[in-house]
């Protein structure tokens, strides 16, 4: 059995919403009714595999707070898809 450490601050997520909208962002923190992401984005599929929308597209606001009655569930993403969205959202590039 694996053991899946906890998610801690800064961890790059995916979150599944009822909706079906799967989120990655990067966790600031979870509170008793809320996990409050920054920069969250969604996944669009594209020709060539996925491609990274953002999430709310009308504001500027860079954290953002979703309600966890609306979540299926809160994972660690994929290391690839990680670095992806770390590289396309910052300066830094990972090697």
């Amino acid at each position: 059995m694996l053991i899946q450490k906890p998610l801690l601050k800064n961890d790059i997520v995916s979150i599944k919403l009822l909706s079906g909208e799967e989120i990655i962002a990067r966790l600031e923190e979870e509170k008793d009714h809320a996990w409050v992401v920054e920069k969250p984005v969604c996944l669009g599929p594209q020709e060539n595999g996925v491609a990274f929308a953002p999430f709310l597209m009308t504001t500027e606001a860079a954290t953002v707070s979703i309600n966890k009655a609306t979540v299926v569930t809160v994972v660690p993403t994929h290391s690839s898809l990680a670095k992806s969205y770390t590289e396309s959202t910052t300066s830094i590039k990972i090697t």
